[in-house]
């Protein structure tokens, strides 16, 4: 039985930027090690550890010996006393686990990399008939490919065997609460049921970015296609798995950027993002390693505006997802961060939240969130205001 092992108020935290190896010179985690009492301090519940693995790439994303834990970011016994002193703070882990794709470590006569070594010495069996590129021997896959590396071939049974021996060993040696899974949507999603029930861990988080839906360059008011298919992959999942909201980012940071406040209610006055459909399995953020204007800068939360987004997901359904920046590396955003985590826990806004919709217009957006408190985002009059628990620029915060 999948146990929940995120409930209620809780807060998350990406521990890690696209640099973070690069800046730490192997001490990445024992970096986080020494930051697990201030992590405790600030309102953190469950972190995001990079990849382990040994990678091609010191992020992480290019594994290669799934089995070796000497990476960029430190080695297996500095990830152990991580895993370890975090959970002396009540803090959850959870690994990042590529299953997607993996690298392969040495040519074939033809000189494609694609025979693989160390602990699972795969060969082109292992990789999906149709990545001509790696000269593929396997089966075909119909979700999208990854250009950069091996395709893995998932519907081999001794692919599913290998991995599920190791996540099982990340989870009995290692200690790992949880899995946060790379690139969904180039998994089979029955597959990814099969990996989860024969795992068993307290979480699962998906990633499946997908594209939100444009006319001639702007972003369409309904998005139902795209939180549909985000829960799609949890449904055929299994229901076990929770999913980053990417509706949701990509509404809200386009919401405070234009003012159009209006698109943060769908047509039944309900959040427009995952969270207004299934708010119990969505993991709410504004930023990630990929996204962030200093990582790869691929879709930026507008940074002059950062504190309003974290209003928003900080008082909303949902489970929130703080970027290591924002929190740990911005200090003129730190004591604000806090505060409106302190103001999620004080009023145990949480996963299951209601919000009733008062205004979505050009103007403002005005929610109650389980008649406790008042959320306003726009345009109001400092003059009226009489009392609030937060205020910032175009943000406020009242007790009901």
């Amino acid at each position: 039985m999948i146990q929940n092992g995120i409930i209620n108020s809780s807060v998350l935290l990406q521990t890690f930027n696209w640099n973070s190896s690069k800046h730490h010179n192997k001490s990445f985690f024992n970096h986080i090690t020494n930051k697990s009492k201030f992590l405790k301090y600030l309102g953190i519940d469950g972190v995001w550890l990079p990849p382990c693995s040994k990678s091609v790439a010191s992020e992480g994303y290019m594994p290669l010996d799934y089995y070796d834990l000497d990476s960029e970011y430190g080695n297996m016994n500095d990830l152990k006393t991580c895993i370890k002193t975090l959970h002396n703070d009540d803090i959850k882990v959870f690994a990042d686990v590529i299953l997607n794709h993996r690298c392969a470590e040495f040519q074939n006569e033809n000189g494609v990399y694609n025979v693989f070594g160390g602990k699972l010495p795969w060969d082109s069996t292992a990789i999906v008939k149709n990545d001509y590129k790696f000269q593929g021997e396997g089966n075909m896959s119909y979700q999208r490919l990854f250009n950069s590396a091996p395709n893995i071939d998932h519907s081999q049974s001794f692919v599913q065997d290998d991995l599920i021996d190791w996540m099982l060993w990340l989870k009995h040696e290692l200690l790992f609460d949880g899995f946060r899974f790379d690139y969904m949507i180039g998994m089979d999603p029955f597959i990814m049921k099969h990996y989860i029930e024969e795992t068993n861990m307290n979480i699962y988080i998906g990633e499946y970015w997908n594209s939100m839906q444009y006319n001639n360059g702007t972003l369409n008011y309904n998005q139902d296609t795209h939180r549909q298919e985000i829960i799609d992959w949890i449904d055929n999942s299994g229901k076990y798995a929770h999913a980053f909201d990417i509706t949701t980012k990509g509404i809200l940071q386009h919401v405070v950027e234009s003012d159009e406040y209006w698109r943060l209610a769908d047509k039944n006055n309900k959040p427009a993002g995952m969270i207004g459909w299934w708010k119990e399995k969505s993991i709410t953020f504004l930023d990630n390693h990929d996204t962030h204007i200093k990582s790869q800068n691929l879709w930026p939360f507008p940074t002059q505006y950062v504190i309003e987004g974290y209003v928003y997901i900080l008082t909303h359904p949902g489970i929130p997802m703080i970027y290591c920046d924002d929190i740990m590396i911005d200090s003129n955003h730190t004591f604000l961060i806090k505060s409106l985590i302190k103001i999620r826990k004080s009023y145990n806004i949480n996963n299951c939240s209601k919000v009733e919709i008062i205004i979505a217009n050009h103007e403002k957006y005005v929610a109650n969130i389980d008649n406790k408190i008042l959320i306003t985002l726009g345009e109001f009059d400092s003059s009226l205001v009489k009392s609030y628990i937060f205020k910032h620029n175009k943000a406020l915060i009242q007790k009901i």
